[in-house]
């Protein structure tokens, strides 16, 4: 099966996509994950009562920053977004600033520092290259007391487990086909798990990568699930 993950079909892909959140497939679902990722990030977080200033990374149409800024009501909440449909929709709701950029592009139109940087769904989508990129523009853009959140990094020790899930009193001939067929020998081969882009990493290389940046990086595993989470900042809290 050829699925082509070249940029130019992701990123049209999303240009005719819907803004849509970890296992949201209806409207319905979409509202109660988006307040369910917006408490996550919450919890995430170390000293919330100095987050003054937000910025949502992948802010897609803003629902997240919208959530995002009813928990921390005296702060602004910015967004960045490559995708100009989805942008035009943020706008429209008049929550921060909105800024039309690729998150691995240099953030040179970004003159002011921010006390909480949200990457929610966004770093699944990067290689590493990329990752390196993005992790120069956040540790630029935070203050420095400022918190990065990642949400949502698909882990790559989970691949196997997650393709053969229920299978553990199935015969090994079983175990072959499902995995085969289900897309676990395509995710091998290719590092993709959906075909809007999405891929999985490894944790070691990733917190590497901002290790370079910053000096403490706590992991949060998702025990339900295949992904694990980050927090980096630079102070002892």
């Amino acid at each position: 099966m050829f699925i082509p993950y070249s940029k130019k079909y992701i990123k049209k892909y999303w240009e005719k996509s819907n803004a849509r959140i970890h296992g949201s497939t209806n409207k319905l679902e979409l509202e109660k994950n988006y307040l369910k990722y917006a408490m996550k990030i919450k919890s995430l977080i170390f000293k919330k009562e100095k987050i003054k200033e937000i910025l949502d990374v992948g802010c897609a149409d803003g629902e997240l920053s919208q959530q995002i800024s009813f928990i921390f009501k005296d702060s602004n909440v910015d967004g960045l977004e490559q995708s100009k449909t989805l942008l035009d929709k943020y706008k429209v709701k008049k929550i921060g600033k909105a800024y039309l950029q690729s998150c691995t592009e240099r953030w040179t139109n970004i003159n002011k520092k921010y006390d909480l940087i949200i990457l929610n769904g966004v770093l699944q989508y990067l290689n590493y290259d990329e990752v390196k990129k993005l992790s120069y523009n956040v540790s630029s853009s935070l203050k420095k007391d400022g918190q990065l959140v990642i949400v949502g990094i698909c882990d790559f020790d989970k691949l196997h487990k997650w393709y053969l899930k229920d299978t553990d009193k199935k015969s090994k001939l079983y175990k072959v086909y499902r995995y085969i067929s289900f897309g676990g020998l395509g995710a091998l081969l290719t590092s993709r798990l959906w075909p809007d882009g999405t891929m999985w990493h490894d944790l070691k290389k990733i917190k590497k990568i901002f290790g370079e940046k910053f000096n403490y990086i706590i992991i949060h595993s998702e025990s339900q699930s295949y992904r694990f989470d980050m927090v980096c900042f630079n102070e002892k809290v």
